[in-house]
C-alpha cells in the first residue's frame, strides 16, 4: 500500500513538473517548424522515476489534456492541431522514450554506473525521439529525408545537455536512498 501511494505521488509530481515546464517559452530555430524546448527534460526524468504503467498513464494524461486544448505544450500551447503539426512528429516519441527507460529499469534495474545511466537516457530519450521525430516529419509532412535528419541534428546538442542534467538528478536521488527504484 505504501509503495502504491509513493508511486502515485511520484506520478502526480511528474505530471505537475511536465505541465509546469510547458510555460517555459520554446526557442524557434527557423530551419524547421519545431522549436527547442525544455519540457522534454521532464520526459527524460520520468522513465527513471516511474514504473512503465504509471509512465504510460502520465503521458497519456498529458496528451489527452493537450488534445483537449489545455495549454500544456511548450509555450503554453494546446490543441489537436499542435499534436498533428510537425511538432507533433516529435511529441509522439515523448511517449515511447520514457516507456523504454521505465521498462529498462523494471527488467534490468537502475544502472550502477553513471555513464550507463546516461547512455540509456541518451539513447532512449534523445536519439530515439530526435530520430523518430525526423522519420515521422519526413513520412507524414513530406519533408525530404536529408533535410529532416540534418535539421534534427540541431536538437542533438541541447537534448544531450538535458540528458546529462536528467542523469545528474537521478544520480543525486539515487545517493539519497530515499526512493525505492522501480
Amino acid at each position: 500500500m505504501k509503495q502504491q501511494i509513493n508511486e502515485l505521488t511520484r506520478a502526480a509530481l511528474m505530471l505537475a513538473v511536465l505541465l509546469g515546464m510547458a510555460w517555459l517559452p520554446p526557442v524557434p530555430i527557423g530551419i524547421i517548424p519545431v522549436p527547442i524546448v525544455v519540457q522534454n527534460l521532464a520526459v527524460m526524468l520520468m522513465g527513471w522515476l516511474l514504473p512503465w504503467r504509471k509512465t504510460a498513464v502520465v503521458m497519456g494524461s498529458f496528451f489527452l489534456l493537450a488534445a483537449l486544448g489545455l495549454p500544456v505544450l511548450p509555450g503554453g500551447r494546446g490543441g489537436l492541431s499542435i499534436l498533428l503539426s510537425p511538432s507533433g512528429a516529435y511529441l509522439l516519441w515523448w511517449l515511447v522514450g520514457p516507456l523504454l527507460v521505465s521498462w529498462w529499469c523494471q527488467f534490468y534495474g537502475l544502472p550502477q554506473r553513471n555513464w550507463q545511466l546516461l547512455l540509456v537516457t541518451w539513447l532512449s530519450t534523445v536519439v530515439l525521439i530526435d530520430l523518430g521525430g525526423a522519420v515521422v516529419l519526413s513520412l507524414v509532412f513530406r519533408v525530404p529525408w536529408i533535410a529532416s535528419l540534418s535539421s534534427s541534428l540541431v536538437f542533438l546538442v541541447g537534448d544531450t545537455m538535458k540528458a546529462i542534467v536528467a542523469t545528474a538528478m537521478v544520480v543525486a536521488l539515487k545517493r539519497t536512498r530515499v526512493m525505492k527504484w522501480t
